[in-house]
């Protein structure tokens, strides 16, 4: 709306400008809070990431034993958590630049792949470990 002459306007046009300011001013607030979301998200991501790496690297430290001779669980769960975390901060900052994009251009789809495949090497972690357990206790 542009002003009219002396810049003043009607008591129902600035109610209307103040309207669309306020619509614009929270919008902008809501796209600033969802993108500090994802960054909060990217960084728990990251943050995982990091731990499974240094775990990886703890397990090859402290649990020297090779339980069954000629099948290295140790080195295996190791290496394992440490891909699982390399995997993780990858594709936590894919996601991030993915989701920054579709925050800008409003329009948001939810993806499951990662939560499927980042809870598949975890559960196979688990398993590994569990085994690794049992048979040092043996």
């Amino acid at each position: 709306m542009l002003p009219k002459a002396g810049g003043k306007y009607s008591q129902s046009e600035r109610r209307i400008l103040n309207q669309k300011e306020h619509e614009q001013r929270t919008e902008l607030e809501s796209r600033a809070r969802t993108h500090l979301a994802n960054e909060r998200t990217f960084l728990a991501w990251l943050r995982t990431g990091i731990a499974l790496i240094s775990l990886g690297l703890a397990v090859t430290q402290f649990l020297q034993h090779q339980v069954v001779p000629g099948l290295h669980l140790t080195r295996g769960i190791a290496i394992l958590m440490v891909i699982t975390g390399i995997l993780m901060t990858v594709d936590g900052a894919r996601r991030y630049v993915h989701n920054s994009k579709q925050i800008e251009a409003g329009v948001f789809q939810v993806t499951t792949r990662t939560i499927k495949i980042v809870t598949g090497l975890v559960t196979l972690l688990g398993l590994m470990a569990i085994a690794f357990i049992l048979l040092l206790h043996n």
